[in-house]
Order: C-alpha cells, then structure tokens, then sequence
C-alpha cells in the first residue's frame, strides 16, 4: 500500500508542474516541485525494497 500511496503522490507533483508559473513560495517553482515528485520516487523505491525484503 506504501509503494502505491508514494506513486499517487507522484501523479500529483507532476499535475503540480503544470501550475509553477507565478510561484510565490519556493516550493511551489519547477525545481521545488520537481524536488519533491524525485523525493516521492525515492520513498516509493525504498518501500519496494522493504517489500520485496
């Protein structure tokens, strides 16, 4: 459940970089953005590999 609840994230960072013009917050820029979805992956890779044991 782990692996899929960080891919769903992931979706949604990358439905964020659609709306990074403007940014006020540094978060919210492309590199933020981008930042946070490569962040995601990396969780979602490490449940995997608990998963998998």
């Amino acid at each position: 459940m782990a692996v899929l609840m960080f891919l769903a994230y992931t979706l949604v960072h990358l439905d964020d970089l659609r709306h990074t013009a403007g940014a006020s917050r540094r978060s919210e820029t492309t590199s933020g953005v981008a930042t946070r979805g490569v962040v995601n992956l990396a969780y979602a890779g490490l449940a995997t590999f608990v998963l998998l044991g």
